[in-house]
C-alpha cells in the first residue's frame, strides 16, 4: 500500500517514511477501491497485478537496503537507476553538486605513459593497455602530486574511480590513498575491494576520501592499488581523480575546540597502564620507565603492536557527525618514522575505514613528546560496529614508550 519505490532521492532513507502519517487514509481509499471495481473483472486484474507488482518492488528495496546496496546518506538519481535491480552494494560515490566550490578531475586510461609512477606495470590486454597486479609487481601505477591550490583554504575531498578485474571470487587487494609531507606518511587510507569485485568481470568502484586538516602547499597526495595476494591478478584501467571543495561549513574540530555548546556527548578512555583496566595486549607493559607513575607502555621489534583499545561504537557516540581526539605521551631515544596510531573502524571482523597517523609532528629525541590528533570520523558503509585504537610500528630498529593515552569521542 505504501510503495513508493520510485521515488529515487528518498531511497536510502526509507521512502514510505514520508507520508507513515497518511497510512490509514490510504488503506480506507484502496480498500473501497477494490470494493468498487469487484464485477469488473479485466480493470480488478489490472489493479490486483500493479498492487503486487509494488508490493513485491517494496519487499526487494526493503531488502537492498538491509544489505546497504544503496549508499548511506543522499544519492543521485543516477545511483539508484545504477543500483536498482542489484542485490550487492555498488562502491559509488554522491556529493550534492550545489556543495561543491570547484574542482579538478585527472583521467588516465593508461593508453599513453603520462609520467605517473611505476608506468611499467602496465600492459597489453585485449588490445587495450591495462595496469596489472600480481605477484610480481604488488603496486599498480601511481598518481602523487602536491594538493591543488584551493585545497589550501576549501573543505577537501579526493574522489577516485577505477574498473578492476580479478581473477577470484573475493579480492584481496586496496585501493590506498596516502598523505605524506616530506616524504613521511601522516594519513593512510584504504578501501578494500573484496565487497566488490565480480570474479573474472569488470567492475567499476568508487572511493573518496577527505583531506585531512590542515593541507599545505608542501604536502603530497600518493593513490595506487595494492595486491598483496600471489594467487590473484588484479587489472586496474580508466583511473580518474577529482579533487573537490566543498561549502566552507565550521569544521568539526573547530567545534571541538571553540564550539562546545554544539556538543551532544563525549565520552573519554584514558589509560597510565598502572594497573590493567581491559584494554587488550596488556603484556606490553613495563616498568622501564614512565612519564607519570612507575608503568609504561613498550613497543620494538619483539611487541609491534601497543595496548589496544577496542570498544562498540553505539557506546561510543550518539551521533553522526564525530570526531576522535587523541593524546599520548611517546618518548624514543632515536627517531620515529615507520611507527603510526592506527584508528580502525570494523563491521564484524572486516575493516570498513582504516586510518593511521604519523607521530613526527611535535617529537623530540630523548625526551617525553606530546602526542595529539583531532580526527573527523568518515561516513562508512556498512557502518561500523565496533572502533579498534593502538599504536604499531613495522620497524625493526624502532623502540618507543607510550604513557598515559587519552582519547576522546565527541558528538555534535
Amino acid at each position: 500500500i505504501a510503495s513508493s519505490w520510485w521515488v529515487w532521492n528518498y531511497a536510502s532513507k526509507f521512502s514510505q517514511r514520508v507520508f507513515i502519517d497518511f497510512y490509514a487514509i490510504i488503506g480506507i481509499l484502496l480498500a473501497y477501491l477494490l470494493m468498487l471495481i469487484q464485477q469488473k473483472k479485466i480493470l480488478k486484474n489490472i489493479i490486483y497485478t500493479l498492487l503486487s507488482t509494488l508490493i513485491f518492488f517494496n519487499l526487494f528495496q526493503f531488502y537492498q537496503h538491509n544489505k546497504w546496496v544503496f549508499p548511506y546518506g543522499d544519492i543521485t538519481k543516477e545511483i539508484y537507476w545504477d543500483s536498482f535491480t542489484s542485490i550487492v552494494p555498488k562502491a559509488r560515490v554522491s556529493i550534492p553538486e550545489d556543495k561543491i566550490i570547484n574542482s579538478e578531475f585527472v583521467f588516465n586510461d593508461f593508453e599513453k605513459n603520462t609520467g605517473w609512477n611505476n608506468e611499467t606495470c602496465i600492459t597489453e590486454y585485449n588490445g587495450n593497455r591495462v595496469a596489472v597486479l600480481d605477484s610480481s609487481n604488488v603496486y599498480s601505477v601511481e598518481f602523487r602530486d602536491t594538493f591543488p591550490p584551493h585545497f589550501s583554504t576549501d573543505k577537501g575531498i579526493i574522489k577516485i574511480g577505477a574498473d578492476i578485474f580479478s581473477n577470484i571470487k573475493f579480492s584481496d587487494a586496496s585501493l590506498i590513498a596516502e598523505f605524506q609531507i616530506e616524504y613521511k606518511t601522516y594519513s593512510y587510507n584504504s578501501f578494500f575491494l573484496k565487497a566488490y569485485n565480480k570474479q573474472n568481470k569488470w567492475v567499476h568502484i568508487e572511493y573518496a576520501v577527505y583531506t585531512p586538516e590542515p593541507v599545505t602547499p608542501f604536502d603530497f597526495v600518493k593513490i595506487f592499488f595494492y595486491n598483496g595476494n600471489p594467487l590473484e591478478t588484479l587489472l586496474v584501467d580508466n583511473m580518474s581523480i577529482e579533487f573537490i571543495s566543498v561549502q566552507n561549513e565550521k569544521s568539526l574540530i573547530d567545534n571541538v575546540q571553540n564550539a562546545s555548546s554544539k556538543i551532544k556527548s563525549r565520552k573519554k578512555e584514558i589509560n597510565s597502564f598502572e594497573g590493567d583496566i581491559g584494554w587488550e595486549n596488556f603484556k606490553t607493559v613495563t616498568s622501564d620507565m614512565a612519564y607519570t607513575g612507575k608503568k609504561s607502555c613498550r613497543i620494538d621489534k619483539t611487541q609491534p603492536f601497543s595496548v589496544l583499545f577496542e570498544e562498540e561504537t553505539k557506546n561510543l557516540f550518539t551521533s553522526e557527525d564525530r570526531v576522535i581526539t587523541a593524546r599520548s605521551m611517546i618518548y624514543s631515544d632515536a627517531a620515529i618514522n615507520e611507527t603510526r596510531l592506527v584508528i580502525d573502524f570494523k563491521n564484524g571482523d572486516e575493516s570498513v575505514s582504516y586510518n593511521t597517523f604519523d607521530l613526527n609532528a611535535n617529537f623530540k629525541t630523548g625526551k617525553w613528546s606530546l602526542f595529539t590528533i583531532n580526527f573527523v570520523v568518515p561516513e562508512m558503509e556498512p557502518e561500523a560496529d565496533k572502533i579498534r585504537i593502538y599504536f604499531w610500528s613495522p620497524s625493526q630498529d624502532e623502540q618507543l614508550y607510550i604513557d598515559d593515552v587519552e582519547f576522546e569521542f565527541i558528538s555534535f
